[in-house]
């Protein structure tokens, strides 16, 4: 197959450059070497888009030293960052080369977990992304003993309901989640509080 499309393209390409313009009169000649050059240059990137994996998205747990770079992009995905923890614990990363394009973190707070900062780029959405990230928390949540798991949302309810949330009332909202930053400073009061259990 790839045999095949390297010759029709190379043929496409040898008809095009060698075809004489129709007005010969601004015709420019192009050197027999150009004329290879430039077919070369266009299989390459023939093959390059068309043929070659792309490169896989990694999630990663994240360091201390990627914070800056975390911040930058959640600011982008307008989602609170003044009260991320200092070692990043919790939180897990998703890289396209050296760009972070996704990321979701589990707050522990005893047996109770915050869900937050899950995001995908709008670029890289449609991907299942936002499920790897959703997935790797709630695991390190199991690994670590929890066995609820809130979150507080202002555009996703529906995405989470989807996935295993249920919407709560606030006044239900133990302690431990209610004097959080996110609870109680950072997300509106018009923010839905949902939870789940964990098995």
């Amino acid at each position: 197959m790839v045999a095949s499309a390297l010759n029709v393209c190379q043929n496409r390409v040898a008809v095009a450059l060698l075809t004489p313009p129709k007005c010969h009169r601004y015709a420019v000649l192009i050197p027999p070497s150009h004329i290879r050059a430039t077919i070369m240059s266009l299989l390459r990137s023939f093959l390059i888009f068309n043929f070659l994996p792309a490169m896989p998205i990694l999630l990663i747990y994240a360091s201390p030293a990627q914070a800056p770079n975390l911040i930058d992009f959640l600011q982008k995905v307008n989602l609170p960052t003044s009260d991320l923890p200092t070692d990043l614990s919790g939180f897990t990363l998703a890289f396209d080369g050296e760009q972070i394009v996704g990321s979701a973190g589990m707050e522990l707070l005893g047996n109770r977990g915050l869900l937050r900062s899950v995001a995908v780029a709008e670029t890289h959405r449609n991907q299942q992304l936002g499920q790897r990230l959703f997935a790797v928390a709630l695991d390190y949540a199991r690994s670590h003993h929890v066995q609820e798991v809130f979150l507080i949302t202002n555009t996703a309810a529906r995405y989470f309901e989807k996935n295993g949330f249920q919407e709560i009332e606030r006044s239900q909202v133990p302690k431990e989640i209610s004097q959080t930053e996110q609870f109680s400073a950072l997300c509106p009061s018009t923010a839905v509080v949902m939870k789940m259990e964990l098995n």
